[in-house]
């Protein structure tokens, strides 16, 4: 980790979810929300092969310096609690104190986008304190599968063909109990759907009074929001579906588009399409191999939903979320630097034309690999520098060596040094 630009350091502070930790349990069995590898991606040419997590990714932009707010011990409890919202206002003026009076930036998953409202709402000064929030898959305006879940409505009696599908793959999943879940659909599923009748899981119900009585966040901090939109192509028939064919969009499957998408300033998200019918799925795939059409133009069978990166609880884990969240930070901080005045720019060239390391520049002894496209960066102003995990925000910026090997990569622009990468 560095400082920014002007020697500061910006407090970035992590919420999870409901029944979620921010930090993986001391025996490992349960990961934190922000914690686990980045490795999904809705791309289905190629792998992820990114070795950090999205708070590690984020220790990469200077001026970071990250903490993480954990209430699980409470997390089945509604905002309100005063170890959820009501302390979360409490690390947030402790932050905003100890810090200079840098403002915030909150980072949370599902539930803790509701507790930051809060913890936002419950002190009118407080919204002065913070920046930016970034929201992964936050139910705003509720959680249509909580919904359905406590109802108990079946498919036929939900007015919404995206209500009827999430009915029915939590039908379905309910009936599983008699099959191995590691070769069923639902394989993946949280375990908190099965708590969604507890005090929380209530409250995130679909206009629920908890959420209408839930202040809104304060116009003048930025809320972008990150959500999974799956889109899920059906065919009558499918667990005796009794809607005729067609398609839906039910977000992450846990929340839709719209109640993530509440509030927000702007917004990011990661796109992936589904077919529920094994059949039809066989056929696309075969017509990929013949190759009449690309792999990414054709649907992913619905049992690999659950394990995608749409998936509510993968959204930190998706490389195209986990990039849109870097970015909005780094932005949020880059926007202070420029609050000190006129920006000076210098333009550096750390590599020449053939590969070979400029006048003034040598090589640190700081080796290491990177994943790196094969065609060149979309920013770049030659074709010959490529764009590298983590990401154009990570700052690593390479140039191919003579005979194509070796990288020699930028990662501070204020270090006239590179380093060697394979």
């Amino acid at each position: 980790m560095s400082s920014d630009g002007r020697g500061q350091w910006v407090p970035v502070v992590f919420v999870h979810g409901w029944t979620g930790r921010s930090t993986h349990s001391p025996t490992g069995k349960d990961k934190g929300a922000f914690s686990e590898r980045i490795d999904k991606t809705s791309s289905r040419v190629g792998e992820v092969n990114v070795t950090r997590s999205l708070i590690g990714q984020l220790q990469t932009v200077p001026g970071v310096a990250p903490f993480t707010f954990d209430y699980h011990e409470h997390s089945g409890r509604w905002v309100s609690d005063p170890s959820i919202g009501p302390a979360l206002g409490d690390a947030i003026d402790c932050l905003f104190d100890r810090s200079g009076s840098e403002k915030v930036i909150v980072v949370a998953h599902s539930m803790g986008g509701l507790a930051t409202r809060y913890a936002l709402g419950e002190d009118r000064d407080r919204a002065d304190k913070v920046s930016t929030v970034v929201t992964f898959g936050t139910p705003n305006t509720g959680s249509i599968a909580a919904q359905l879940v406590g109802t108990a409505a079946d498919a036929a009696s939900v007015g919404s063909k995206t209500g009827a599908v999430i009915r029915l793959i939590l039908a379905a999943c309910g009936q599983a109990t008699t099959e191995s879940m590691n070769s069923h659909p639902c394989d993946g599923l949280p375990d908190f759907v099965a708590a969604f009748d507890g005090e929380a899981g209530r409250a995130l119900r679909t206009s629920s009074r908890e959420l209408q009585a839930l202040a809104q966040f304060p116009r003048n901090v930025a809320v972008h929001a990150l959500y999974g939109d799956a889109r899920i192509r059906y065919t009558r028939g499918w667990f005796g579906i009794s809607l005729e064919s067609g398609d839906t969009a039910p977000g992450d499957i846990i929340v839709t588009t719209d109640s993530a998408l509440a509030g927000s300033t702007s917004s990011d998200r990661v796109r992936c399409d589904y077919e529920f019918s094994l059949a039809q799925n066989a056929i696309d795939h075969g017509i990929a191999q013949l190759q009449f059409k690309p792999l990414n133009d054709t649907p992913a069978p619905f049992a690999s939903s659950l394990g995608g990166a749409c998936f509510h609880n993968n959204l930190m884990r998706s490389i195209e979320l986990s990039n849109a969240a870097t970015i909005a930070i780094e932005t949020d901080i880059v926007s202070r630097l420029q609050q000190l005045g006129p920006t000076l720019t210098t333009a550096l060239s750390a590599i020449t034309s053939t590969g070979t390391l400029e006048e003034g520049f040598t090589v640190s002894g700081e080796a290491g690999k990177v994943d790196c496209a094969t065609s060149a960066s979309p920013v770049s102003i030659t074709d010959n520098i490529y764009t590298c995990t983590p990401s154009a925000a990570g700052t690593d910026v390479c140039w191919p060596e003579p005979g194509g090997r070796t990288l020699l990569c930028a990662d501070n622009p204020w270090r006239v040094k590179s380093r060697v990468v394979v």
